[in-house]
């Protein structure tokens, strides 16, 4: 049992957050119409590739952590689904307001606001 069981569950988190800085700035126009696809599937294509690289950065850590604490495994489980939970609510935000190339400061309180939200809802169930 590590010394310090949730420090890496914390550290990932705090990945999350700064992961979730690259959605701030918007895309030029040509650039969105550059890959020819109607908005629904563009979006699925954003949230399915942008996941699937965030899974590959963390997925290590998660498996280290639930062999190391075996007997949390399912904590590591939670918070991963959470993270995945952020990273569709980011993408879905960016884009419900676009406008083009420019930065979207209320993202930074929303997605500040969702994060701590996230991170404390495993107490409200106590």
């Amino acid at each position: 049992m590590c010394f310090v069981p949730y420090a890496s569950l914390v550290v990932i988190w705090i990945l999350t957050l700064v992961f979730s800085s690259f959605y701030e700035e918007n895309e030029s126009l040509p650039v969105l119409l550059a890959t020819e696809q109607p908005a629904g599937k563009f979006l699925k294509w954003k949230i399915t590739t942008h996941l699937g690289l965030y899974l590959q950065f963390i997925i290590p850590a998660i498996l280290v952590y639930s062999i190391i604490n075996y007997q949390t495994w399912h904590i590591a489980v939670i918070v991963l689904l959470l993270c995945m939970l952020n990273f569709v609510f980011f993408i879905v935000s960016k884009y419900t307001v676009y406008l083009s190339e420019t930065r979207q400061p209320i993202n930074i309180s929303v997605i500040m606001l969702v994060l701590m939200d996230n991170l404390l809802s495993p107490f409200y169930l106590f």
